[in-house]
Order: structure tokens, then sequence, then C-alpha cells
């Protein structure tokens, strides 16, 4: 079974190596050069944190990564607009870079990202909101591309349709959107489904709206699907899903605290795959640890 991390390692974590970011009031709050040089400085040790997060994850038998989003903070900020050539460190930043492409091409980790469910979006009213989104996806590809992960499925670049309502009148909003996205962020685009109860992007409307019209596959979420299935069983859903992929598909695995959404520490299962491999990257809070719990619990097939 393909399980993969999302983000963080609390391993790494508690040795204490993590993710640092900067807030935009802090970065204005400092003297430029002060300041660009505190950003360059973190931004170096997020390039560092992942490349060793993925060789964590070969360790443990983790077969996939989900990249954090925040590796790069702050740069794509409207009122900053920095490029990762602009930073001080940048010549050290490459070296970086260029440690986790061999990473990655020795490990054979699948890689992927989800950028912020909260605020990506490309179906708002509000055209900021929209111009920010699609500043977001390019940036997440840019680092994708400098790390040379494919511009395919493989690597897949996944967000949420979370606005509600007329599925036609939205669909055309997102439409409009997508066509302005380069190819480097068309060609990764998944779309997942949503945990919204009653709400109307279950995997069968993702189908029909985003595969069928723009060819871009559905990411099965097996907790979102229990809270919106879209009235079809949860072989249904996955299988749906699945014929969606070019490739073989990325989809999200978690459970519940209480039969809530709200994500658990451990799993106390695994994921079903109806007889069809995936990779599974697993959204619950204690990461690699519980990963390692549920790797435990696999029984090998031995072959005579």
């Amino acid at each position: 079974m393909n399980l993969s991390l999302c983000c963080i390692s609390i391993s790494l974590k508690e040795k204490g190596l993590g993710f640092q970011t900067m807030t935009y009031s802090r970065f204005i709050a400092l003297p430029y050069s002060e300041a660009i040089q505190i950003l360059s400085e973190r931004i170096l040790n997020n390039f560092k944190v992942t490349g060793e997060t993925i060789l964590e994850c070969k360790r443990q038998g983790i077969k996939g990564y989900r990249m954090s989003s925040n590796i790069v903070p702050l740069i794509n900020h409207p009122k900053i607009n920095l490029k990762l050539q602009d930073l001080p460190n940048y010549p050290e930043i490459q070296l970086e870079i260029n440690k986790i492409k061999k990473i990655i091409q020795n490990t054979k980790i699948y890689t992927s990202t989800h950028p912020s469910a909260e605020f990506i979006t490309l179906t708002s009213d509000n055209l900021a909101s929209v111009e920010n989104s699609l500043r977001d996806l390019e940036h997440h590809a840019i680092i994708m591309d400098l790390l040379e992960l494919p511009q395919s499925h493989e690597s897949p670049i996944n967000i949420h349709v979370r606005k509600d309502g007329d599925t036609e009148i939205i669909f055309q909003k997102f439409a409009k959107n997508f066509a302005k996205l380069s190819k480097s962020v068309q060609s990764r685009l998944v779309i997942e489904n949503n945990d919204n109860r009653n709400g109307v992007w279950h995997i069968p409307n993702i189908v029909k709206y985003f595969y069928d019209r723009l060819g871009l596959p559905c990411t099965f979420d097996n907790l979102h699907y229990k809270i919106c299935s879209g009235g079809v069983s949860e072989e249904e859903a996955f299988n749906l899903a699945y014929n969606t992929w070019d490739t073989i598909p990325t989809f999200h695995y978690s459970e519940g605290v209480n039969g809530t959404k709200k994500h658990a520490d451990y799993a106390e299962g695994l994921p079903i795959e109806y007889k069809s491999p995936v990779k599974w990257e697993v959204e619950v809070k204690m990461k690699d640890i519980a990963i390692r719990k549920m790797l435990s619990r696999i029984t090998p097939i031995h072959i005579p």
C-alpha cells in the first residue's frame, strides 16, 4: 500500500527540524535589507527541511510526500513580489534545490502539493481573491518545475471548488479563470471532492463538470465522501474518481473525530482500494508517526 506523508514529519520536528515562515507585517516592520536576509535564510532552511523530509519518508517506508505550501513564504505577496533569484542566499538555495532533485530521483518518492484550501478560489466574485489564487497556483508550479517534477498528474496540484450554488454558473467562472493559468499548472491540476454537507461538489458532479468538460482528474477523499456522498456508494465514488486519472491516482485518506470532519490524531483503519492501486495521502495529525502504525498493520503477502 502506497501511503504518503502530508507536509510535516513529526519525527524530524522532534529533532528540531521544521519549516519556518515570516508574516508580511514582520517583513515590513524591519529595514528592507534585514527583512530580505531573514526571509532568505528561512527559505533556505525550508528547502533543507524538504530534502530531509523526503529522505525520512524513504527511511520509514513511506512512498509519497505532499510538499508543504510554506516552503517559500511571502515572496509572491502582491506588495513584495520577489523571485527566488532576488534573495541574497540564492546560490545556496539553488544548491539545495539540486540536492532535492537528486533525492527525489534516487528515492522514487511520489510528490504532490495541496495549496491552501482555505484561500484558493477560481470561482469567487472577488477579483482580488481570484488574482491571488492564480498567483499562488503559479508559485506552486514554479517550485515543482525547479525540482523538475513532471508537468502531469503524476505530480498533482490539488484544489477544491468551495463555492456552492448553481453548478453551471460556478463551472463557467472556474473555466474562465482556469484558461488564465499556465500549462505548468493546468497539466497538474486536480479537483478534490468537498465536505460541505448538502453541498454540490461531490464526486459525481466533479466528474460531470471538471473531468468530462476540462479533463481534470478527481481526487477521492474518503472523509469528505462520508459527509457529502452525492448519492452513490463509496465504491462507486471511488471508481468514478479513479477512472478520471491517466496515471495511478493520488487520493486522500483520513478519519474524523467522533463522526465529524475534524481529522483524528491517528488512523484506526486502512484505506479501501477496491482492487485498484492508489497513492494515499494520509491526513491525520500525527503525520509519519501515525503512518508507521498504519504500515505495521498491513499484512505482507507471501508468494511461494
